[in-house]
């Protein structure tokens, strides 16, 4: 049996309803956006869902490696290589990079980074 995990979709959230939000949190899971750049800089553990690819480019904008997580435990799931028509990077005009990241590699990450911050599963 899974441990009962809480989750929230806080979409449509304002600025400070975001960060009022984060303050709560033990971690921070999602995609490269404000908000995770929002709960890094409040020094929340990070799991970045990534659409680039491991073998793209790192100067890329949208490579983790450039641009994400900054200062804080973090783990970047990301698929092994891009899917065609892309090359260094996801491209596409629709996400179809990122379909080849699995759920459970996403739960695996959640789970080594709170236990990488010395926090309990719930």
């Amino acid at each position: 049996k899974s441990p009962r995990v809480k989750t929230v979709n806080a979409c449509g959230s304002s600025f400070r309803q975001t960060i009022a939000l984060l303050e709560r949190c033990d971690a921070f899971v999602g995609n490269d956006s404000g908000p995770m750049h929002l709960a890094a800089a409040a020094g929340l553990p990070v799991v970045e869902v990534s659409a680039h690819s491991r073998r793209g480019t790192k100067s890329h904008a949208n490579s983790p490696k450039r641009f994400g997580p900054w200062g804080v435990p973090n783990i970047i799931v990301q698929p092994k290589h891009a899917k065609l028509p892309c090359v260094d990077a996801c491209e596409a005009d629709i996400p179809h990079c990122i379909l080849q990241v699995k759920p459970k590699e996403v739960v695996a990450a959640t789970r080594r980074i709170l236990s990488k911050a010395g926090l309990k599963r719930r």
